[in-house]
């Protein structure tokens, strides 16, 4: 049978995306068999599946020219939204409606056509929308009825999330069924509903199993239940949708016998009722219908052929997709890809610090030049910033505009995901329409970062400075302050090194190095000064292909002209009689060969050789400094690239002697533009750099005997030291200009490969309030940090079997409102750290930099706090506390074992705290939420950083606003203060105290004699 249309197009014409929204998703299957559906279509000529973090890539590497976005419109909208623009056909299937109808709505208008699974909510579009239910799938579902009673193991089949209403319907229709049925039934937990129990204590209900095995269960049990879910956050006719659920379909589609309780009129529109389902209103109808169905064996193999045959013919994701198909190929074409000329296009560049804030370096001054790269991209640069104790991520724009984004608390230095910087990043990506991201460096930075950024579908770079890449000790100085060659070590040896040095576990240094290789095909090219850097680091990393490589030989920051040309005979008048002059430029470190320097240094006191410090002498260097009290050796102070190429011209003999492999070194350019003859250590790239006796000297590792004979050479032979001066500033040094021309070609290459990616558009609102994680896009680390060990894959970080709620109190207990009280804020970051992990109003999971939040009925906060030197918390409650009004609800406190590894204190195990509070009991009003913290001698209060307002879950649905609420409701004590003077004694509670905990109508009298 035909089912395709095949109207209105060339064949093959369309070049299909079919994207996932919902990352965490158990049902992945339904994207595959839709995309499986797609392309038996003879109009489709690709389909591909996506996920948000690769769907703009796989758009341009298959050139698709329309996307299919199944789930909610409403997550993660900024990736989605762009992938939308760069495409000619667009397609929304919700699936989830009535439950996400607030968020689907709203976001709707950015597609040309919009498909809703559920038929009661199509008005709700606005004539946008048309109905489509979801189906059973050929490639998964399809199987051959069974025709032998005897062939049959099960007599019933249940399978599904053990929501409330569905364990009380199946303990009802249980208890009326024989005992000696054989049923088999999965009711899979979930962490936000209670753990489902069943009457029957032998029954096996905590497992999963795959689509296809459901299809295969069903195939071959007598009898298939299906029963609806009820939706937590919807009321009354909504609250378990219009439409079958996928599960009739595929189980018809399986060949199995279905009962089914639903109150949902629409079924007899895809199948005749009762010959193919039973359908029965209650659960006592049921199991009366299940009994009947096993005693008639005939009449109930002959229903199950029926039902398949009904869905092969009108109910597989074959017909489904082809409604989509011809409302593509029915829409006037436009062409996304004509755009105008190309603006300027927002370039990121992602560093550990900026030039000019301490402590600095080359990368610094190199990221200054960045500013040359001419009217075609704008450069902005972000950074981690601390100023008195507040984290902020810092970002200059091209016209040197600065904009701080408050941060909770420093990033962990071993930090693989940081949802709170990720979302930060997310909205700086948005809020500067960024069309490509250059990493310089993640000191300060999760890990993921790149990954975030090529979800957004831009450019992603990474220049390697250093081995950061490889290891945290970017260096590659180990335990013994020694090169260690890692790439030549055994992981053991990294073990060893780690452990020695920073107290980490054994494996830390392989997770880490794993997550890596993972995100290394999202950078699209990896920039390297020098071929060994780039050699060395992909000894490491042979997941970094040669195509996605470029060696660019660093720039030299100060130009050559500044140097004045010096001929033999006046450089020999100008040099103080018998004295060489040596310059050590840069800062003056011990990864430098500081030490080595000052040990040379003092073993010339006599020679006739005077030093120069060009550079910052680092703390720990300049007490041996001071004390060895050379009048040989002169300090300049803090080195300054523009002058010093300049600055350099007047010394004679520069010294390299890192004992790490540098990457480039640019000092050595400096120095070779200034016409001082070098001598390095043959570590890393400047060995290879240095032509021996040519253009400078290189000398092994450590031999600082070697260098001193050097230098001492050319103290006793000028004239050779003049030879050398003379060829030295003939070597060639790349320029600014070069080097930024072979920046700004491998950007404008990257750039068009990318031809339909809206660098110049601005995103909506809803799409910049729509925040993405780097553990949504990726895949699930075991911890969140790669030095800790601890594996939990699949459990949620507050207290098992999530507690219920608990009940509001007027006030707190006694014995605890007469603690001394502190308040967490700046000047007491230092030994109290805070954070929150997770926010949900009405089910809906709320980005951690809302300062805003609106529920209706439930609100879940799940985070931890600690304070050094308090002893473990004792316990901890929430205060909701609005203009008029206070009210307290205790909290959960949880183990966290990941907390306890990350800051080393056993008093901290307990520091997690949950909370659900149904906020549907308080007065519709604005809260401001802040943390009571307990321990043995004080409380600590931690105030949120946001504002909860909680309205009328008959007035309107409960969403997210970004925008901060006005007015200050809780001015914060001071430190000292005890905990009930910092409650506050709100009078009123005395007169009107139950008020937060009337009902509805009592609310609704009250409230208007108070207005009155």
């Amino acid at each position: 049978m035909d089912i395709y249309s095949t109207t209105g197009a060339t064949e093959g014409t369309l070049r299909l995306l079919v994207l996932g929204t919902e990352t965490t998703t158990r049902n992945h299957y339904i994207l595959l068999a839709i995309t499986a559906a797609l392309r038996n279509h003879p109009e489709v000529a690709v389909a591909h599946t996506a996920t948000i973090w690769d769907a703009a890539r796989l758009v341009t590497e298959h050139a698709c020219n329309g996307v299919i976005v199944v789930g909610a419109a409403g997550n993660n909208a900024s990736v989605v939204e762009r992938v939308v623009r760069m495409v000619t056909y667009s397609a929304l299937w919700t699936t989830e409606d009535p439950y996400d109808l607030p968020r689907n709505w709203p976001a709707a208008r950015y597609f040309q056509h919009v498909f809703t699974n559920d038929r009661a909510s199509v008005a709700a579009y606005g004539g946008h929308a048309r109905h489509l239910p979801l189906a059973g799938s050929v490639l998964f579902n399809s199987l051959k009825p069974l025709e032998r009673d005897a062939d049959f193991r099960h007599d019933l089949l249940f399978v599904g999330t053990g929501w409330p209403n569905r364990v009380a319907d199946l303990n009802r229709i249980i208890a009326r069924l024989p005992a000696s049925l054989s049923m088999k039934i999965a009711l899979a937990p979930n962490p936000f509903i209670p753990k489902p129990e069943l009457i029957r204590g032998d029954l096996v209900t905590d497992w999963r199993c795959s689509n296809v095995d459901l299809a295969r269960l069903a195939n071959r049990s007598r009898v298939t239940l299906t029963l609806d879910r009820t939706f937590s956050s919807t009321e009354g006719a909504g609250e378990a949708g219009s439409t079958p659920p996928p599960r009739v379909f595929e189980v018809a589609l399986a060949g199995g016998y279905q009962v089914y309780l639903s109150g949902r009129s629409e079924i007899d529109q895809y199948f005749d009722i009762p010959q193919d389902i039973r359908v029965s209103g209650t659960p006592d109808a049921v199991a009366s219908d299940i009994i009947q169905a096993l005693n008639r064996p005939e009449q109930r193999i002959k229903s199950a052929i029926s039902a398949r045959e009904r869905a092969l013919r009108e109910h597989t994701y074959e017909h489904r997709t082809r409604h989509i198909i011809d409302q593509f190929l029915s829409t006037p074409l436009n062409t996304p890809l004509a755009r105008k000329p190309r603006a300027a296009v927002n370039v990121l560049l992602v560093a550990h610090n900026q030039h000019g804030y301490k402590p600095g370096g080359g990368v610094e001054v190199y990221l200054e030049h960045f500013m040359n790269l001419g009217p075609e991209y704008a450069i902005h640069r972000l950074f981690p910033f601390e100023d008195n104790a507040q984290h902020f991520y810092r970002v200059v724009d091209g016209r040197g505009a600065v904009v701080d984004y408050p941060l909770a608390a420093r990033s962990g230095e071993h930090a693989l995901f940081d949802t709170e910087r990720e979302q930060v990043f997310a909205r700086i990506m948005d809020e500067y329409h960024i069309g490509l991201v250059h990493f310089h460096h993640l000191i300060g930075h999760p890990l993921s970062l790149p990954l975030l950024a090529a979800a957004y579908g831009v450019p992603v770079l990474w220049t390697l400075h250093d081995y950061f890449l490889i290891c945290e000790r970017f260096n590659l100085l180990d335990y013994q302050g020694k090169y260690c060659d890692i790439a030549s070590k055994s992981p053991t040896q990294c073990d060893i090194c780690l452990s020695a040095t920073n107290g980490l576990p054994v494996g830390a240094q392989t997770r880490r190095r794993n997550f890596v290789a993972g995100l290394i095909p999202h950078i699209d090219c990896f920039i390297y000064n020098t071929e060994f850097s780039r050699d060395y680091v992909q000894r490491l990393y042979p997941e970094i292909k040669p195509a996605r490589t470029r060696v660019i030989e660093m720039m030299l920051p100060a130009p050559r002209a500044a140097t004045r040309p010096v001929s033999t005979s006046q450089r020999a008048s100008q040099r103080a009689p018998g004295k060489l002059r040596v310059a050590i430029p840069g800062n003056f470190t011990k990864e430098k060969g500081g030490d080595d320097v000052l040990r040379l240094m003092n073993m010339m006191r006599g020679d006739p050789v005077t030093f120069t410090i060009i550079g910052t002498v680092r703390p720990e260097l300049q007490d041996a400094l001071k004390a060895l009290n050379l009048a040989s050796v002169t300090t300049i102070g803090e080195y300054n690239f523009r002058l010093a190429v300049s600055l350099l011209a007047d010394h004679d003999v520069s010294l390299h002697l890192s004992i790490w492999p540098e990457t480039y070194l640019i000092s050595l350019s400096e120095c070779w533009a200034a016409g001082v003859v070098p001598i390095v250590y043959g570590l890393g790239a400047p060995a290879g750099r240095v032509t021996p006796g040519k253009d400078g000297f290189v000398v092994p590792p450590g031999d600082i005997g070697a260098v001193i004979e050097h230098i001492r050479m050319l103290v006793h032979d000028p004239e050779q030291l003049d030879t050398l001066r003379d060829e030295v500033r003939k070597r060639p040094v790349t320029g600014v200009r070069e080097h930024f021309h072979e920046i700004r070609t491998l950007y404008d290459a990257l750039i068009a490969a990318r031809p339909a990616l809206p660098h110049d558009a601005k995103p909506s609102i809803l799409a910049r309030s729509s925040r993405i994680e780097g553990a949504e896009l990726y895949r699930r680390a075991d911890s969140p940090f790669w030095h800790l060990a601890d594996n939990r894959w699949d459990s949620d970080l507050s207290v098992p079997g999530q507690p219920p709620p608990t009940r509001w109190l007027a006030q707190l207990p006694a014995a605890r409102r007469t603690l001394p009280t502190r308040v967490f804020q700046e000047d007491l970051v230092a030994d109290t750290i805070f954070h929150i992990d997770r926010v949900e109003a009405d089910t809906t999971r709320i980005s951690l930099t809302a300062r805003a939040v609106r529920a209706a009925r439930e609100v879940v906060i799940q985070g931890w706090a600690f304070t050094y030197g308090e002893g473990p918390p004792r316990g901890a409650y929430l205060r909701f506390q609005s203009e008029h009004w206070t009210r307290f609800i205790e909290a959960h406190l949880a183990e966290r074992p990941d907390v306890r590894e990350a800051l080393g204190d056993e008093n901290c195990s307990s520091a997690g705290f949950y909370v659900k509070a149904i906020v549907s009991e308080l007065i519709p009003a604005t809260y401001r939420v802040t943390l009571v913290q307990i321990y043995d001698q004080r409380a600590v209060l931690f105030p949120f950083g946001f504002d909860l307002t909680i309205i009328n879950p008959f007035e309107s649905p409960a969403v997210l606003t970004i925008d901060a609420l006005s007015g200050d409701t809780n001015a914060m004590p001071g430190p000292g203060t005890s905990l009930e003077e910092a409650m506050g004694n709100d009078e009123s509670l005395t007169d009107d105290g139950d008020m937060a905990l009337a009902s509805p109508g009592q609310k609704k009298n009250r409230r208007k004699a108070r207005h009155v």
